[in-house]
């Protein structure tokens, strides 16, 4: 067989099994299996939090009854008289672009009574090419037909397992100094990651207004980052710009000021937000800066809080949502 033979028959071979993938992907989601990760039965009485966003609220690394959504159905349904829903709508990956893209439609499956938010972390070349566009700075020629072929290749689920699969295989955090980059972020800088989610969080708190529907923010709680000569707090400016080996962050390269000196860019963003719509912030940065064992509350090497931390942030939602007067009585105790 010849060489070029050869060629052909492996690149068929590769893309028949990536179409099989995709198949069996898309039959998995058709069949609902790949909808919201965790709510309970539905009931006509009961009252609907949507809650929306990324890793941090799909619970990304623990078990479905760990993340905050579950956590959260459990201590209403101990703690309070109403019987009440609890809808995960976190997406790994997802950026505040891709809700407010998809926030209609959600809105209207699922009619929540609130929304709670924690969405900013993520951003993708997909949502800075539109802000440059917007705005008269977008790459242009073949710049721009890479990225589209990249935003097109990310549609496909496949990809994206494929993708998280390699990044998260290369060991997370502690490998950036190994020269760790994940794909698909060839337009990142600093400031675009803060203007692209300052204005996609302020029209995304706008639309769930103009709803008329309760919204409550939240920030993210942030674990100790490991050293590398660059940021002690800044996750994504490490992960994505880590590479180019820059000189680390000053306070003059963050959008806004920062309430503390540790304080990731992405807080002080959304604190911005929701001061200037009026929306109640769930401060989870102040409340996990306080712990004197905060890689406690954290699944190790990683950004992302273990079962106790999801734990925390739901006793710090549930009191401020307490404090708001948006879960009515609590539940009758029983006597003893």
């Amino acid at each position: 067989m010849s060489t070029r033979r050869r060629l052909i028959m492996a690149l068929f071979t590769v893309l028949a099994f990536f179409a099989l993938v995709e198949l069996g992907l898309g039959a998995y989601a058709w069949l609902g299996f790949g909808g919201p990760r965790w709510s309970a039965p539905a009931d006509g009485g009961q009252l609907r939090v949507l809650a929306l966003g990324d890793s941090f609220t799909y619970g990304q690394y623990v078990e479905p009854s760990e993340s905050y959504p579950a956590q959260l159905q459990g201590l209403l349904a101990r703690e309070h008289g109403r019987s009440w829903e609890i809808i995960n709508e976190g997406v790994p990956g997802r950026s505040p672009t891709m809700i407010l893209h998809q926030l209609e439609p959600l809105l209207l499956q699922h009619r929540p009574d609130l929304v709670v938010l924690l969405a900013g972390y993520n951003v993708n070349d997909g949502d800075i090419l539109a802000y440059r566009s917007e705005h008269g700075d977008g790459p242009q020629g073949a710049a721009r037909t890479l990225i589209g072929a990249k935003q097109l290749l990310s549609r496909l689920r496949s990809f994206r397992v494929l993708r998280f699969g390699v990044i998260r295989g290369l060991g997370g955090l502690p490998s950036v100094g190994e020269g760790y980059r994940p794909s698909g972020m060839d337009l990142f800088d600093f400031r675009s990651y803060q203007l692209v989610n300052q204005q996609a969080l302020s029209r995304l708190v706008g639309a769930i207004q103009g709803r008329g529907i309760p919204l409550v923010l939240m920030n993210y709680p942030q674990a100790p980052l490991v050293p590398n000569g660059i940021s002690p707090d800044e996750y994504y400016y490490v992960i994505y710009a880590g590479h180019l080996s820059p000189p680390p962050l000053t306070d003059a390269d963050y959008l806004l000021p920062r309430s503390h000196p540790r304080e990731m860019a992405i807080n002080g963003v959304i604190r911005q937000v929701a001061a200037y719509h009026d929306v109640p912030l769930v401060d989870h940065f102040a409340r996990f800066s306080e712990l004197p064992d905060a890689g406690a509350w954290f699944i190790p090497d990683d950004e992302h809080p273990n079962g106790r931390g999801y734990g925390l942030m739901v006793d710090e939602l549930s009191d401020r949502l307490v404090e708001l007067g948006l879960l009515g009585d609590p539940a009758p105790q029983e006597a003893p």
